[in-house]
């Protein structure tokens, strides 16, 4: 029974980890856990993530992370926009800078 309730706590712990690593609120976390607000407290988040990263859970996320190589996009042919000009920047470029704002 004690074994079961652990696996249960380290379950929702990693639920918590997860879901605020994707910016979820501490009420949106609390809502789809169906727990009391109160029971969800700001320190129970901090142990959480705290724990986490003793346990190495964050270390392991930053280790899979690869950043791209800037050079591998190819913008030269991508220009929809036919003046050319110096300086001029593929409008795909403000077009993505804008949408994720």
């Amino acid at each position: 029974m004690k074994d079961r309730k652990e696996e249960l706590k380290k379950e929702r712990d990693e639920k918590i980890y997860d879901m605020y690593l994707a910016c979820y609120t501490q009420q949106e976390i609390a809502d789809t856990l169906s727990t009391d607000m109160e029971e969800l407290t700001q320190q129970t988040v901090s142990n959480i993530l705290e724990n986490s990263t003793k346990n190495g859970k964050t270390a392991k996320i930053c280790k899979e992370f690869e950043p791209k190589v800037f050079d591998t996009w190819n913008f030269a042919n991508c220009n929809t926009n036919k003046v050319k000009h110096p300086g001029m920047v593929p409008q795909e470029i403000v077009e993505n800078l804008l949408f994720y704002i």
